[in-house]
């Protein structure tokens, strides 16, 4: 018999200790928590916005709701600029690793290409850890914005 191991459904307890974001993102969207969901995504961007230089890149709307297709493909196109510049740095300099890491973090503006708030979400935080240089400790801030924001059974805070 094939079995596929299901993770623990979701309780108080493992909404209190766990340090997964996406599993957190995914029980709320699981929810209904569409609305809130853009404050998580704010957070997220606010803590890396001053790592983000370029115009094209600043440009893109921070909130949900405004068509944002026109705004992503010139972040793209900005991102795409910068990545052929790389290519004519020194990977040892100076220059190449701040504008390595520049690119690294303006590529999480392309999440508000996903006009799905639970996508877009997703994205972004798996991006961060991804490109984090230390990503349990990006896992451990982006599960405590969640529990700071949400009590269990996922009720925002102020609201219950």
């Amino acid at each position: 018999m094939n079995r596929r191991r299901q993770k623990p459904k979701m309780d108080a307890k493992r909404w209190a200790t766990s340090v997964d974001p996406l599993e957190m993102v995914c029980y709320l969207e699981d929810a209904g928590c569409y609305l809130e969901f853009e404050a998580f995504f704010m957070d997220c961007f606010n803590r890396i916005r001053h790592e983000l230089v370029h115009p094209d890149v600043l440009a893109t709307p921070f909130t949900f709701g405004v068509d944002v297709d026109e705004l992503t493909d010139a972040a793209q196109a900005a991102i795409d600029d910068m990545n052929r510049h790389l290519t004519e740095l020194d990977e040892d300099s100076k220059e190449w690793k701040k504008l390595d890491r520049e690119i690294r973090y303006s590529k999480t503006v392309l999440a508000r290409d996903y006009h799905d708030f639970g996508e877009a979400n997703r994205f972004l935080s798996a991006y961060l850890i991804e490109i984090s240089d230390d990503a349990l400790s990006e896992s451990r801030i982006q599960a405590d914005f969640l529990r700071s924001n949400y009590d269990f059974p996922f009720v925002p805070r102020g609201e219950e």
